[in-house]
This record gives C-alpha cells, sequence and structure tokens, in this order.
C-alpha cells in the first residue's frame, strides 16, 4: 500500500512502537492487518529497534535445500472443507485448495488469492482486490462471485461450519440466522470484494485463514475430491485428485500443479 493510501492509524501504530508503549510483534501484525506491506512494517520497526530483518529469513537462507520430510498424522474423512472440524482434514485439503490471506509464523497476514486489502478509517469496512492469474482446475477464471459464494457458504447455518462463530458478530443479524445486511458482503466488481460489517473489526483477514475457509469452486459445490477432467493452470485453488492406500493420503505432483 503505498503512503497516499495509508491507513490513518498506522502513523499511530507507528508513533506507539517508537516510543515504547507496543512491542514489535503487535505492530508487525496490526500495521499489516490494516493494509501496510510486510516489507514496509519490518523496515519501520528496523529503524526504531535495530533489527533490519527478520531472524528467521537470515537462519532460513543459510539452511540447507533438498531432502524428504516426513510428516505423521490421522487421516480423517475429506468431504466438504468448510465443515472441517479438525486440524489433520485442512492439513490435506490446503496442499492444493488455497486462502484468500495466510497468516505466517511470524503473526503477520499476508495476501494469497487476494493481492491487497484496505480497511476503512472506522474498521467496518474491508476491500479485498483479487488476483487476476488464478484459474480453477476446469481453465475457467477465478473472480469476485467465486469468493461471494464462499463466504456465503460459509456463514450459512445450514453449512454447519465454525467460520460462522468466527464471523457472526460482525457480519450476520443479532439471531445468527442471516447477513446482517443485504450488502455484508458485497461484489464490487470481478475482482474486488467488499465486507460492510456491523461493528468495527480489526483481525477480518485473520478470519479468511481460518482452517477451513478454504476458497471452493462454487460449480463443485463444496466438494473436495478428484475433477472429471483435469486442466492444468498456474495455480489453482481448488480440490485435487486423491487416493488412499492402506490409510494413508496420497498427493502426486500432478495435483500440484
Amino acid at each position: 500500500m503505498s503512503d497516499s493510501r495509508e491507513h490513518p492509524y498506522i502513523p499511530r501504530l507507528k508513533q506507539q512502537l517508537a516510543d515504547g508503549r507496543i512491542d514489535r510483534r503487535e505492530f508487525l501484525r496490526s500495521a499489516t492487518l490494516l493494509g501496510l506491506s510486510a516489507g514496509a512494517a519490518y523496515a519501520f520497526a528496523g529503524k526504531v529497534d535495530g533489527i533490519a530483518s527478520p531472524a528467521m529469513a537470515a537462519q532460513a537462507a543459510a539452511m540447507p535445500r533438498g531432502g524428504t520430510l516426513r510428516i505423521s498424522m490421522r487421516v480423517q474423512e475429506v468431504t466438504d472443507p468448510h465443515t472441517f472440524s479438525w486440524i489433520e482434514p485442512s492439513n490435506i485439503a490446503r496442499q492444493v485448495v488455497e486462502f484468500l490471506a495466510v497468516t505466517g509464523h511470524d503473526n503477520i497476514t499476508r495476501p494469497w488469492l487476494a493481492e491487497r486489502w484496505e480497511a476503512s478509517e472506522d474498521l467496518k469496512t474491508w476491500t479485498f482486490h483479487l488476483r487476476r492469474d488464478v484459474t480453477w482446475r476446469n481453465g475457467r477464471r477465478f473472480t469476485a462471485d467465486d469468493v461471494v459464494w464462499n463466504l456465503k457458504r460459509v456463514l450459512d447455518p445450514e453449512t454447519k461450519s465454525s467460520m460462522l462463530g468466527l464471523m457472526m458478530g460482525y457480519l450476520m443479524d443479532d439471531a445468527g440466522k442471516a447477513l446482517w445486511d443485504a450488502n455484508a458482503i458485497e461484489k464490487v466488481d470481478d475482482f474486488t470484494v467488499r465486507l460492510n460489517c456491523k461493528v468495527p473489526q480489526l483481525a477480518v483477514p485473520e478470519h479468511l485463514f481460518h482452517y477451513p475457509m478454504f476458497i471452493l469452486d462454487p460449480e463443485e459445490g463444496g466438494r473436495f475430491g478428484p475433477a472429471p477432467a483435469r486442466s492444468s493452470s498456474r495455480r489453482s485453488p481448488s480440490a485435487a485428485k486423491r487416493s488412499s492406500r492402506r490409510g494413508r493420503m496420497v498427493i502426486g505432483p500432478e495435483d500440484l500443479s
């Protein structure tokens, strides 16, 4: 985000960090949630505390490359990612299905299928700008209609997604049965989605990385499974072909194309 579009609360966060009233971790989380890029947030924090770059980045650069990593976990039924109630199915699905935003080990939430976002001064209006280089596995272009469908589906009580409890306070009516306003989830154009919240909420981008908040292809109705015919694309937020062998989930390289 350029300085001309910087959220009006970010200068206050910068001053609070400089005065020692908030720590580095809180500054990085809050500033990036408000739309400041991770690079810009780290650069400013570095000027204040003298740490030029994240220590983890330097360590990662020195790590040897290659090798094999084997992780053991339970394999549970994987059907509808929006209704996942355990992290294990989410770990499987996230190999091939993606989120609008991703929160890293450094507690910073970065754009993913969204390329950037902006929040209003009162934190009630969040505008997400989507990437334009993403297609579904059948070759269809990923658009705002897909995001609107996914958000409305997880907030439908009939879906029984845990996203309902997470977002109910700022997107649903008091009874938790319907959106608080007909335009609570708004398509602005083919690559822009706006959330008009009932009350202020800072953590909206973080909530979009809650483990069942995968972006699924509406044409597949929320089902996770093999496609009738696979079309390769540079990135695909849809479900992968999968097979089960002696209780193990097997995802081939072709599923990650």
